[in-house]
């Protein structure tokens, strides 16, 4: 082997490592991948000791990767594979705390326990990306500590949310809110976004999606004040 030919050997390592470096999760602080960013090859179960923990509002990974709204995997979490332009409106805009890969074998499982972030650009209106969904927050004016929720929560104690709710933003279909545990108690049926929800502040304890034909004393919900409810 001549020495050129020796020399080429060496040199095709360190050519291909810039590209294997870019596998895995890469999140950025704004929308359309732009703003500060950073990119992980390995699992993060704490995003507080990066510069983005909870500033995260778009991102791209090139294999299936659990995105969670708290260290260590837990809270809220979702599914990604492929790129997510723009996180608001997914529960998951600036909240997420910890990422890992998912495991081989295991993505299509964790698909269906957690759900998948993103949407198809060909998605019609009332596909999935409306499925119900509503963010609770602890004070007025969407304030203080928040928590997305797309299925039934028979007790919000569970999430140290019982009483606590002031004001809520609804993501996806009707939701009826009930003072007490089960679903029992007085119950209303939440419509639009609440930035005060006044005589219910502090006394929802459990909650659940209902269809979209729910009235309140015959009325649709959406035309009630919530003063009124």
């Amino acid at each position: 082997m001549t020495r050129i030919s020796r020399a080429l050997v060496f040199l095709v390592p360190v050519t291909l490592a810039p590209c294997l470096a870019q596998a895995g999760l890469t999140v950025w602080r704004d929308k359309s991948q732009s703003g500060p960013s950073q990119h992980v090859d390995h699992a993060v179960p704490d995003l507080r000791k990066m510069s983005l923990d909870d500033q995260i509002s778009s991102l791209s990974a090139d294999e299936p990767w659990l995105v969670c709204s708290e260290p260590r995997y837990k809270g809220e979490c979702r599914l990604i594979e492929g790129t997510v332009d723009n996180l608001h409106g997914s529960g998951m805009n600036d909240r997420i705390s910890s990422a890992r890969p998912a495991p081989q074998g295991r993505a299509k499982g964790w698909e269906q326990r957690y759900g998948r972030l993103g949407v198809p650009s060909n998605a019609a209106p009332d596909d999935s990306a409306l499925r119900a969904a509503i963010r609770v927050f602890e004070h007025q004016d969407y304030r203080g500590t928040s928590q997305v929720f797309d299925r039934p929560i028979g007790n919000l104690a569970n999430f140290g949310l019982a009483n606590q709710i002031t004001s809520v933003q609804i993501e996806g279909g009707d939701w009826e809110a009930c003072s007490a545990a089960n679903f029992s108690g007085e119950c209303v049926v939440l419509r639009g976004n609440e930035d005060d929800l006044q005589g219910w502040s502090d006394r929802i304890v459990s909650l659940r999606p209902v269809g979209s034909q729910r009235t309140w004393g015959g009325v649709p919900v959406s035309s009630v004040p919530a003063k009124e409810r």
